[in-house]
């Protein structure tokens, strides 16, 4: 079994089985991937695709489970450089992390100042995204770590650390009726439109679940990915909008009402995501100390080695 095979196999399936797509990605011709597909199998003694007319069309279950294990190997590979520069560079290199719009706008920033004024040398690139691409950035090696809360479906390849709780507030305009309440009820906020966050978002999901626990269908005028867009049409007096805590800022956030809505939803909880067997760079653990001070670097390097 060699390198090359597994990067037949893996180009082959990340181009949907197109071996003219794969072939130019790996600088070799159709027949040469044929080749080097076929003599994995022949060692394996096992058949990794099925054909249809000589075509590659899907994955066997056997190939599902190898194709997993070669994805891995992979990453594990292309990473020997990153731990070689680490090693010989120091205190450099790039740091990319993948996160939900809301956290790069109001949890990053005063992480970033510390960090940025620590490791001057490493350049840090955000990739913003909804809870399963930042899984997925990670889980394919274009970002070492994410900052959400997790994807929809957990991933055994993926280590979530716990951060901190994301409780949900209610926005509306000063004066506006649900100010007003002593206790708001979800049949209250079902009074009007409602603002809040995209269903691909876990924010979204965890609120339609209390909704519907109760048999409610709210009217969902506007969702978006940034709770500022939020928040410009609730001044507007459109609706009200459903938020994390974290997006709100008393000082600076005039002309909107808080409300406390702790009691209507289920707090998520905010994780930092990391690939299982990753290489830990000195930077890499560096932010995590500075976002999350109570995972020590001996618990993570534990964590994902296992």
């Amino acid at each position: 079994m060699t390198l090359r095979q597994l990067q037949c196999l893996c180009e082959v399936i990340g181009s949907g089985f197109n071996l003219t797509v794969a072939a130019r990605a790996l600088h070799i011709s159709q027949p040469g991937i044929s080749r080097y597909i076929k003599l994995l199998e022949d060692e394996l003694d096992v058949q990794i695709f099925t054909r249809k007319k000589n075509r590659f069309v899907s994955l066997t279950p056997a190939g599902e489970a190898i194709a997993n294990v070669a994805k891995r190997a992979l990453r594990e590979v292309h990473s020997i450089p990153v731990l070689a520069k680490d090693y010989r560079d120091g205190d450099t290199g790039t740091l990319i992390i993948a996160t939900n719009p809301g956290h790069a706008r109001y949890s990053l920033p005063p992480v970033m100042e510390r960090f940025i004024k620590r490791h001057p040398r490493v350049r840090v690139r955000i990739r913003q995204g909804n809870s399963n691409q930042v899984s997925e950035w990670v889980l394919s090696g274009d970002a070492e770590l994410f900052i959400s809360t997790g994807p929809t479906d957990p991933n055994p390849e993926l280590v979530l650390f716990p951060c901190h709780p994301i409780y949900p507030i209610i926005l509306t305009p000063p004066r506006h009726l649900l100010s007003k309440k002593r206790k708001v009820t979800l049949e209250d906020l079902c009074a009007y439109p409602l603002i809040t966050y995209d269903a691909e978002f876990a924010f979204h999901v965890n609120i339609m679940r209390s909704f519907h626990a109760k048999g409610l269908v709210p009217d969902i005028l506007l969702s978006a990915t940034d709770a500022e867009i939020m928040k410009i049409y609730v001044r507007a007096g459109l609706g009200v909008a459903v938020v994390a805590h974290s997006a709100h800022d008393s000082d600076k956030d005039s002309g909107l009402h808080a409300v406390d809505a702790r009691h209507l939803f289920t707090p998520t909880v905010l994780h930092i995501g990391l690939r299982r067997n990753v290489h830990l760079t000195k930077h890499l653990i560096r932010f995590i100390e500075f976002f999350a001070p109570h995972l020590k670097p001996g618990d993570v390097r534990k964590a994902t080695a296992s």
